[in-house]
């Protein structure tokens, strides 16, 4: 057994609390790293009881039921000698399009076969990043990290297959239903600060297997809460090819209709994009050190370089639209098709002025249109569809990059790291035409 990516804030558990954290902002970074560490050690430990458990015969794993992924349930015996689940395995040669997959199964589009179980580490490795911004700017309360601890270990059994090396291995969490059987007075009891952070962490990884099933919820009586359980990340993190896959059903649930509090939209502004990419780097050279015969843990420099533009496409959306509702922002995302208005001036015949706007601003076209054109009165708009959307946004950012910062060649993720401040810049002048020079 060997446990991988042991970074920055490996674990996360139950028990920190905001106001255990230090005054001072110096100290703050070194007491949660070693807070993190302390668990780290704990899991280290259980996982080691797993890897007993399985050689001894004495557990076996078992299967959870999901087709598309190989996953399983793995367990070790309790101080009171009773059969506890511990976590669930999910080893990246049975992951979709990976080639010890029981059921001929595709890798969803711009998911490399058998990476899923990496993305499943990256998505918590991002929650890690952000944890120490989102306590900083007292945004959360946390006693728990919202996606349950997940690493990259090495468990050994035949079911995983000869040829099985590595897996993503995620703490089991019980008494807990998915979202969609949520009735209304339990969707309520939810905290915001719960859901905004879902909110974030998909946005910026852009989940392309967000459905309610995969938000899981625990109640607790005594205090009328509910908690979210975020699961099943190994669809994250897209190429391009990836961005049509984007729904986000969240996006109807009540929170949506709310837009990003002040300290949140303080925090996204703030997001340091460098820093984040370079922990999705440090994530793919750790993990690919102990899998380099197979190389099914990586992640493209396309990949690297679409995140790059969600997280400026997110920035400019809370500069640009503070006061509007996040689902506005979701159906951008999802959106594959830009939208248009045709504006005819009645007092003038044959008069026509034809202006571009993404899904993102289609919405807010009355209040864009009187800033430009005052008076409404005269005007008659007509929806018109352009194509566009993220996707099509991403596709022409992109193209750009390749052309103007990688002379055409498909980068590395190396060559991207290098070029990431000029990636940015690209990414925000193309979110800033959308609007500025939109006009045709």
């Amino acid at each position: 057994m060997n446990v991988l990516n042991f970074n920055f804030c490996d674990f996360c558990g139950s028990g920190l609390n905001k106001n255990q954290l230090l005054d001072d902002q110096e100290n703050q970074g070194q007491q949660i790293c070693d807070y993190f560490i302390s668990k780290q050690k704990k899991m280290m430990n259980c996982i080691d009881q797993v890897q007993h458990g399985l050689a001894s015969r004495i557990l076996e794993p078992i299967a959870t039921g999901n087709d598309t992924n190989g996953s399983y349930f793995l367990s070790f015996f309790s101080d009171a000698g009773e059969s506890k689940t511990h976590g669930v395995y999910k080893p990246s040669l049975q992951s979709r399009g990976a080639i010890d997959h029981s059921m001929a199964v595709r890798s969803r589009r711009g998911i490399p076969p058998g990476s899923q179980s990496f993305r499943e580490r990256l998505a918590y490795a991002l929650l890690e990043e952000l944890y120490y911004d989102l306590v900083r700017l007292d945004v959360i309360s946390f006693k728990k990290s919202i996606i349950p601890t997940t690493v990259l270990a090495e468990i050994e059994h035949e079911v995983f297959g000869q040829n099985h090396r590595i897996g993503s291995y995620q703490r089991f969490k019980r008494d807990r239903s998915s979202l969609d059987k949520a009735s209304e007075k339990e969707l309520e009891m939810v905290p915001l600060e719960e859901y905004f952070t879902l909110a974030l962490i998909d946005c910026l990884s852009l989940n392309t297997d967000c459905h309610l099933g995969n938000i899981l919820y625990a109640k607790d009586p005594n205090l009328e809460i509910a908690t979210l359980t975020l699961i099943d990340h190994g669809e994250c993190f897209p190429e391009i090819l990836g961005l049509k896959e984007i729904s986000l059903d969240w996006r109807y649930l009540p929170f949506a209709r709310n837009p990003f509090p002040a300290p949140w939209i303080q925090l996204i502004d703030q997001l340091d994009v460098r820093r984040l990419a370079k922990r999705i780097l440090t994530e793919r050279d750790s993990a690919n050190f102990k899998e380099k015969e197979k190389r099914t843990l990586t992640i493209s420099g396309e990949a690297i370089g679409v995140f790059v533009y969600a997280v400026a496409s997110l920035q400019y959306f809370v500069r640009r639209f503070p006061e509007k509702p996040i689902a506005l922002y979701v159906e951008y995302l999802s959106k594959h098709s830009q939208f248009g208005a045709e504006i005819k001036d009645r007092e003038v015949e044959g008069r026509t002025k034809i202006v571009r706007l993404s899904a993102l601003t289609f919405p807010l076209a009355e209040e864009e249109f009187r800033s430009n054109y005052g008076d409404m009165e005269n005007v008659q708009i007509r929806r018109r569809d352009f194509g566009g959307g993220f996707v099509n946004d991403c596709k022409s950012y992109w193209q750009d990059a390749k052309k103007f910062l990688f002379k055409g060649k498909q980068p590395s993720p190396q060559d991207v790291f290098a070029s990431i401040d000029d990636l940015y810049s690209l990414a925000m002048k193309n979110q800033n035409s959308k609007i500025q020079g939109g006009f045709l």
